[in-house]
């Protein structure tokens, strides 16, 4: 893929392996994946102009290590990434929050690489666990906003009711209640959007992935964004 997307910005390739680059560089090297040069996580700001403010860290929460890209100072905005995106979604949004006045983080979420790989099955009360434990990390106060998308959503609505009182605002993108979402999911139309779902509990999915270097992503990443 090219360094670049059309309109001048680094592609989501390449933005993962800079944001990760100081971090986990030689398990990057064993994947495969393209390396920038070594710098300091806590104050190397990332390579491409729609990146120029972010820095990455990693901080310890709910028993996982967690890496993150972040822009800003104040408040804190916590941006909870879906599937199969990254905080490369939260490009545009991280620099809007900043100048806004927050510290803006988008983690990888739990199981997205390069954040620790848990011991065991993720459900959906270790996600829950994840937004309290990140919003304690990162020193949140009654001031913070939480912001989800897609699969980062089933882990904000578990982490907003565990500590309703911990959010000014909670805003959710892309996945109605868990209560409605659960009167349309075995609906056809909804099957078919959410084929993926039912495919990758497939043993067969374990094979199909990876294949053509994970062309399958790219597929699903091109046909989802306009």
């Amino acid at each position: 893929m090219a360094d670049h997307d059309g309109h001048g910005e680094m592609d989501r390739r390449n933005f993962l392996a800079a944001a990760s680059s100081a971090l986990v560089s030689s398990t990057l090297l064993a994947a495969g994946w393209p390396i920038a040069a070594q710098a300091s996580p806590a104050q190397q700001p990332l390579s491409g102009s729609a990146f120029s403010d972010f820095k990455t860290g990693e901080t310890e929460a709910n028993g996982l290590k967690f890496h993150f890209v972040e822009a800003g100072e104040g408040p804190l905005a916590l941006c909870l990434h879906g599937w199969p995106d990254s905080p490369y979604s939260y490009r545009y949004l991280l620099p809007a929050l900043a100048e806004a006045g927050y510290r803006a983080v988008a983690p990888y979420m739990r199981g997205y690489h390069p954040t620790e790989i848990p011991k065991e099955l993720t459900n959906t009360t270790a996600l829950a666990g994840d937004v309290v434990g990140l919003r304690q990390a990162f020193q949140g106060d009654s001031r913070s906003v939480l912001i989800a998308h897609d699969w980062g959503t089933v882990a904000a609505y578990g982490g907003a009711a565990r500590e309703p009182d911990g959010w000014r605002r909670v805003v959710i993108m892309n996945v109605p209640p868990l209560a409605y979402d659960a009167k349309v999911m075995f609906t056809y139309p909804q099957l078919k959007r959410e084929f993926y779902w039912w495919f990758h509990q497939m043993d067969i999915a374990d094979v199909v992935i990876p294949m053509n270097d994970y062309s399958y992503i790219d597929g699903i990443w091109a046909d989802w964004s306009p």
